[in-house]
């Protein structure tokens, strides 16, 4: 019985994946650590935002460039405006065409998401393998523009970028040659 709760309970948190989102825009600083996460629970998918930088930041537009539609529509939430099209500062830059998008509350230097704090998007009716295939291929992409960075107060967008992965029959190529020189040191031992 133990057994099959575990189960349950492991298959429960088996989906989830960390993006973290890079500078596009403007100025880095030392201090900046913007990511956000995706699970999975029924036929829920979870984007969670965060803003873990040490210094003061303010996260106050996300934006989705969603080349296939896979995201229907966002959830109205407290605080934040849903938009058909959000200007993410240089986003043209690097050919991001806002398809959805969220804008904090005035003023936007206070509201949004402040050091230390993490926005919760629930998505209903979204596949969670067809999600994460889309952001790890580039179909899907999400930027966000942060203000009041610092002491300077500086603004900078940021975005995530497409993992490259490895081909499954590499991987595969790779685990057979590391296992035959496991098995060939054993046999000279």
């Amino acid at each position: 019985m133990k057994i099959v709760l575990l189960s349950l309970l492991l298959a429960t948190f088996a989906h989830a994946q960390l993006y973290s989102l890079d500078l596009f825009e403007g100025v880095g600083d030392d201090g900046i650590d913007l990511s956000f996460s995706i699970t999975q629970s029924n036929d829920v998918l979870d984007l969670l935002i965060t803003n873990d930088s040490t210094v003061r930041s303010v996260i106050t537009q996300i934006a989705f460039d969603d080349l296939y539609a896979i995201l229907p529509t966002l959830p109205v939430l407290d605080a934040w405006s849903v938009k058909n099209s959000v200007n993410i500062s240089g986003s043209n830059n690097i050919d991001f065409s806002t398809t959805l998008g969220l804008e904090a509350d005035p003023p936007p230097t206070r509201n949004g998401i402040n050091s230390g704090e993490e926005l919760l998007i629930s998505l209903g009716g979204v596949d969670y393998n067809s999600f994460i295939q889309a952001l790890d291929s580039g179909d899907l992409r999400l930027a966000v523009h942060a203000q009041g960075i610092g002491e300077n107060e500086i603004s900078s967008s940021y975005v995530n970028t497409p993992e490259v992965k490895p081909e499954p029959s590499t991987s595969m190529l790779g685990a057979v040659g590391i296992a035959m020189i496991v098995l060939r040191r054993n046999r000279t031992s």
